[in-house]
């Protein structure tokens, strides 16, 4: 039998924003892997979701001898098991203190700091007096692109569009829902955001939503402007103006 796979998941909650952030740790490969999520119900909900995560990416690589590691005690793992019955040939779950965790519990809170920061499916709250603003995360450019990478591409696309016009709306959700969209009329701003929505995207999505807006410009000169590749400053400033908008 191989050697064991050690898969370590956890997440981080609030109850206040009700948002939760997921992080994963695969120590066969050293990659790291991160969610975000919205309205979850409670801290536990939250942990089995990191849980499910793990197994999932396990499943998706085709271990076969694995052990989940955890830090929550309470977590009900007997359906789970019977779930993973005949899936993966070996496996564990392997319950150890917070500390030994504490790698991907780094990661989970980026990632619900970061749904918290930009608002996407936040619940909305009531000012109150004598209330205190948060600070937000100092991130870097690159820890800034790869938060917003983590988000589904719908609710990236979401996000792109807070400073788009009717046109790129309507074009953006026909893609997303695979409705037959015609003629498409750029502006300069139009083709900034959809630029930058190309650019978040998952690599399996990139080309084929680039292709899918460049058949539908007719304007030769914006077309040759979607083909050129931007530095990263282009689309960390059109991010930015998003994050100042949404706060308004």
């Amino acid at each position: 039998m191989t050697d064991n796979i050690f898969m370590i998941s956890d997440a981080s909650y609030s109850s206040r924003t009700r948002c939760a952030g997921l992080g994963i740790i695969d120590l066969h490969t050293n990659k790291k892997y991160s969610y975000a999520l919205a309205e979850v119900a409670s801290s536990y909900h939250a942990e089995y979701r990191a849980l499910l995560l793990s197994v999932s990416i396990a499943l998706k690589n085709n271990y076969n001898n694995v052990v989940f590691v955890y830090d929550n005690k309470n977590l009900n793992l007997e359906s789970l098991k019977v779930w993973l019955h005949g899936k993966i040939d070996a496996f564990q779950f392997l319950w150890l203190k917070r500390s030994y965790v504490k790698n991907a519990d780094k990661i989970a809170r980026t990632a619900r700091e970061l749904q918290e920061q930009f608002y996407i499916n936040k619940p909305k709250q009531s000012p109150s007096l004598g209330t205190k603003k948060k600070k937000t995360p100092n991130l870097n450019d690159q820890q800034l692109i790869e938060a917003i990478r983590c988000y589904k591409p719908k609710k990236i696309a979401e996000f792109c569009l807070t400073i788009a016009s009717e046109a790129e709306r309507k074009l953006v959700n026909n893609y997303f829902h695979n409705k037959k969209s015609t003629e498409y009329t750029p502006t300069k701003n139009g083709v900034d955001v959809l630029m930058l929505l190309c650019f978040l995207l998952p690599k399996e999505l990139r080309k084929n939503f680039f292709l899918y807006v460049k058949n539908r410009i007719t304007d030769k000169k914006y077309q040759s402007k979607l083909n050129r590749n931007k530095p990263i400053p282009f689309y960390v400033k059109r991010i930015h103006k998003i994050i100042d908008k949404k706060r308004r």
